[in-house]
């Protein structure tokens, strides 16, 4: 009987030791694969992105092996670009990394994805994806050269839409009249940008002084994008002539003015040598607004030169207006 108490509790012994020794081996085996482990990559969502630029982020476990990690991205998942591998540390608490990316193009969707790297291999996170943004569309609007146009002649503005969607952009031409008061109203039909964001717009010609500018219609309606105004002053159309006069050392200047506003100042001018300017008479004009109207005066011719009329209009609708240079003497 003792000696089979004894066997028994050998057994038990020998069976607990062997259990023991079985989960010291489970264990050695788990921490010997934790040390042997490639970490785990997760791709988190972005930050801050602008036209050029985006900042990413992600996670990883290093698996108590010092890791490191990288983003790739480019605008397709062919992956273009990489940041530098930067070292996130090692231990056994996940890890959470950003990284900013730069040099990318505006309104470009770009794909990207966290790879984490140690001793044990390298792991890749899920495919995410972010947009740059937009550049605001902008117009610059360009007027002929001189800037001052002729009354009721016509005349032609260009300009360039800049911006993401600038081509085939949809537009108006606005303008409001003197004393600009009645606000900007579309004196053109909807017409598109080139593939370049140019544009060209012929006018048949304005009455008075105006302001124009550009008005860009975006995909939502109510929410346009406008040039900078731009004045186009308008001057009376004048013309001179010449004629024999009766009296000894005088010319007969006459023309037209339109329109000939009322008490509209006519002077007679020439251009001495070295274009020096000398007012050799003057008049007023009881014009009828809207209409031409006729001048004509003896003027003494004491140079030879060259000589033209001017005419300054009161009110503010209309800018001064000048004929041609004639040679007289």
């Amino acid at each position: 009987m003792f000696e089979l108490r004894v066997r028994t509790r050998m057994l038990a012994s020998a069976l607990a030791l062997s259990a023991a020794c079985a989960a010291g081996a489970w264990a050695a085996g788990a921490a010997s694969a934790s040390k042997t482990s490639p970490p785990t990559a997760s791709t988190g969502g972005y930050g801050t992105v602008t036209l050029e630029s985006a900042v990413v982020t992600g996670s990883t476990y290093p698996n108590n092996q010092t890791t490191s990690f990288y983003f790739q991205y480019g605008r397709s998942e062919a992956y273009e670009a990489q940041t530098p591998v930067t070292v996130a540390g090692a231990g056994t608490a996940t890890l959470h990394v950003k990284a900013t990316i730069t040099k990318l193009l505006p309104d470009t969707i770009y794909y990207y994805r966290m790879v984490a790297l140690n001793g044990s291999g390298t792991t890749y996170g899920a495919v995410r994806q972010f947009a740059t943004k937009k550049v605001p569309l902008t117009f610059k609007l360009s007027l002929p050269y001189p800037r001052v146009q002729r009354y009721r002649r016509g005349f032609t503005v260009t300009g360039v839409l800049s911006g993401s969607g600038s081509a085939g952009h949809q537009f108006v031409l606005e303008a409001t009249p003197f004393p600009y008061t009645h606000g900007f109203k579309p004196i053109t039909p909807v017409r598109l940008t080139d593939a370049n964001g140019f544009f060209s717009v012929s006018l048949p010609g304005l009455l008075e002084n105006t302001e124009l500018r550009i008005a860009a219609l975006e995909p939502l309606p109510g929410h346009p994008v406008f040039s900078h105004p731009e004045l186009v002053p308008v001057a009376p159309v004048v013309t001179l002539h010449v004629g024999p006069a009766t009296k000894p050392g005088f010319a007969r200047l006459y023309g037209t003015i339109e329109p000939a506003p009322a008490l509209a100042l006519v002077s007679f001018e020439m251009f001495a040598p070295h274009h020096k300017l000398e007012y050799v008479g003057k008049l007023v004009i009881n014009g009828r607004p809207g209409r031409l109207d006729r001048f004509s005066r003896l003027v003494r011719i004491r140079h030879a030169g060259l000589y033209r009329v001017g005419v300054r209009t009161p009110g503010g609708a209309q800018v001064s207006g000048y004929s041609r240079l004639l040679s007289i003497g």
